[in-house]
């Protein structure tokens, strides 16, 4: 007989556990296949409203949903800054803000996890004749001496 039997996660995160018990009494927990937080109220990009346990996909040990990676990514490629992009999902998340909530770390990680699988089939082959950089200083050799 499987059974619901509590959740797992962070308090604003959850997802629901199961338990199946055999004709002896002997259990065993255990979670989805595909893990689901669990919905709290309306869906913000389709307005239903789900059932509980049908909430958004998200990794097994992560807090972020794979909806909220992607907003993020739209965020940066829309010409957000990795600050204000890791601000707003935690904020969204209603994770909590730490003193370090204004750095861009998150973001950066998931444009180095999961960027490539998005512009893959668009990616440049080559580098281009001309490539501008940001205001980070580079020094080059000439005539023996380095210059900025």
């Amino acid at each position: 007989m499987v059974v619901r039997d509590g959740f797992y996660g962070t308090t604003l995160r959850r997802r629901r556990r199961f338990r199946c018990t055999n004709s002896e009494g002997e259990y065993h927990r255990f979670v989805p296949e595909i893990p689901r937080l669990l919905a709290e109220g309306p869906c913000a990009a389709c307005e239903t409203t789900p059932s509980l346990f049908n909430g958004r996909t998200v990794p097994r040990h992560y807090d972020f949903s794979s909806h909220e990676v992607g907003s993020v990514l739209t965020m940066l490629a829309r010409g957000s800054s990795y600050r204000a992009s890791t601000y707003n999902v935690r904020a969204t998340a209603g994770l909590r803000l730490t003193k370090y909530k204004d750095h861009g770390q998150l973001a950066g990680d998931w444009v180095e996890a999961f960027a490539g699988a998005a512009y893959a089939p668009d990616a440049e082959t080559r580098w281009p004749d001309v490539v501008i950089l940001d205001s980070t200083t580079f020094w080059r050799r000439r005539g023996g001496r380095s210059t900025p």
